[in-house]
């Protein structure tokens, strides 16, 4: 299912199939994904994103207060949320749990839940409809409104020692071009090596990390060398945990670049953004606290499904028309 695109501006939007939240929500496939290798060559995409967070406990929960960022952001650059439904669900019941939606200091889409009674399942769904128009303006960013430095972001002296051998001539595009290649060179990806607290630091010296710990690793170099960057995470088609990469800005041109050191590219239409922020703590998808009358372990399960369903095709429409004079 795809469907061209013309001129800039909006008229190159896609439209959203009719229906598509409700037939998401209720698991009905009914708009196939378009391949990885189309996506990546398009110039606008219409993306379907499912994510279900379920806490399993082994005795009652008598309360639980959570903090969730998993709604994709209204509006993030060329990135529009058409719609989004979030639902609560205990025992695969809807639940009259206490929520509240707002937006903290980076302008991320916030949850906070108060539940009571939870026997041994909560679940967290969020379904939304997202479109994307490359060529139109990048984030916004209030540079300078908070502290780039974070625990997780500090440097240390080898890894300061790198950015500076990495730097050379050129905008901070470039530059940072230089930077995540170079994170991509000597940060091996690997599982188990590393967790939420691991520091850049920690992560450069191990030589290997997640995407975390590469997005911590390059905002660090970054930063190091005067270089605005951020923390993002969100999603990336056809892997099934949550993603992180990296928004540099350049100061003399105000353009807003997203870098993906674990991919050692620029993102794409295969990426939708969920939340921005210093580091992966201010974005943590899920985070809260329990409280129970024994003690209790909690297992989380997060099932996802984020594809895209509709793409304009004018960057090849347009190569086609080049090669034909």
């Amino acid at each position: 299912m795809s469907s061209a695109v013309g001129t800039p501006g909006p008229a190159r939007r896609l439209v959203a199939q009719a229906g598509l939240l409700d037939a998401e929500t209720a698991g009905a496939d009914v708009a196939p994904a378009i391949a990885r290798d189309e996506v990546a060559s398009a110039c606008a995409a219409i993306s379907v994103l499912r994510h279900v967070a379920t806490y399993t406990y082994q005795v009652p929960i008598t309360r639980m207060e959570h903090r969730l960022v998993v709604i994709p952001r209204r509006v993030h650059g060329d990135q529009r949320r058409i719609e989004h439904r979030f639902r609560v669900l205990v025992d695969e019941a809807r639940d009259p749990t206490l929520l509240h939606t707002g937006t903290d200091a980076f302008g991320n889409t916030v949850v906070d839940i108060h539940a009571h009674g939870v026997d041994d399942r909560i679940s967290f769904e969020t379904t939304a409809v997202l479109s994307r128009v490359l060529g139109e303006p990048g984030p916004r960013w209030h540079h300078g409104a908070v502290d780039p430095r974070t625990a997780l972001t500090s440097p240390g002296a080898a890894l300061s020692r790198a950015a500076r051998d990495t730097d050379g001539p050129g905008g901070d595009t470039d530059r940072a071009r230089r930077v995540m290649a170079r994170v991509a060179e000597h940060v091996a990806y690997g599982k188990g090596a590393t967790g939420v607290r691991t520091t850049a630091a920690e992560a450069w010296d191990m030589g290997r990390g997640v995407c975390q710990d590469m997005a911590h690793v390059m905002i660090a170099m970054c930063t190091e060398l005067g270089i605005p960057a951020r923390y993002a995470s969100g999603h990336l088609v056809g892997e099934g945990a949550s993603h992180a990469w990296v928004e540099v800005l350049d100061a003399a041109t105000g353009a807003v670049t997203a870098f993906d050191p674990t991919h050692d590219r620029v993102t794409d239409l295969r990426y939708v953004t969920v939340a921005v922020g210093r580091d992966y703590s201010d974005v943590s998808p899920t985070a809260g606290t329990v409280w129970a009358d024994a003690a209790s372990g909690g297992r989380l399960e997060i099932r996802k499904e984020f594809r895209v369903v509709s793409v304009g095709m004018r960057k090849r429409e347009e190569e086609h028309d080049a090669a034909n004079g």
